[in-house]
């Protein structure tokens, strides 16, 4: 058996709580982040979006042992904004297809979803696309952003 130092915390007391307070800020990031999307973004691929919120939420924090730098940083190292560029999570997005996979006739893009940042390949993004359900890692997009406008805002 180990010999683990704990401590036990009051039923209800979700704020004398580390853990919970952290799992409780993680989840209204994430519900900001499911909030922004494009009204048209399938919203049953919420899930594609956690890596994002991840990310961006340890971006923004700092980490516990040395306060000088972000969570992300202190584990993972510098996050490199040129080699892997973020845009807001469920932008409708037009990805180019090459000509080598598409017809002559064809239509030079797809319509699809940014859902998070490609880690391993160099300036890509990760998209979703609805025709043929699936995720692929795309180098040349154009964003289509939406205004947001919310009732009772001057």
């Amino acid at each position: 058996m180990l010999n683990v130092d704990y401590q036990l915390v009051p039923s209800y007391k979700h704020r004398n709580n580390i853990t919970e307070r952290s799992i409780q800020t993680f989840k209204n990031h994430l519900k900001s982040c499911i909030v922004g999307v494009n009204p048209n973004f399938p919203l049953c691929k919420w899930d594609c979006l956690i890596h994002q919120a991840n990310i961006t939420i340890n971006l923004l924090r700092n980490a516990q042992i040395n306060t000088k730098l972000s969570a992300y940083s202190y584990i993972f190292g510098e996050f490199n904004f040129l080699a892997t560029p973020l845009a807001p999570p469920g932008t409708k997005i037009v990805a180019h297809v090459s000509p080598e996979k598409r017809a002559s006739w064809e239509l030079n893009g797809e319509v699809g979803w940014y859902v998070g940042p490609s880690m391993h390949h160099y300036r890509c993004i990760k998209c979703y696309f609805l025709k043929t359900r699936e995720e692929r890692h795309c180098d040349m997009v154009d964003f289509f952003y939406m205004m947001c406008y919310f009732q009772g805002c001057d």
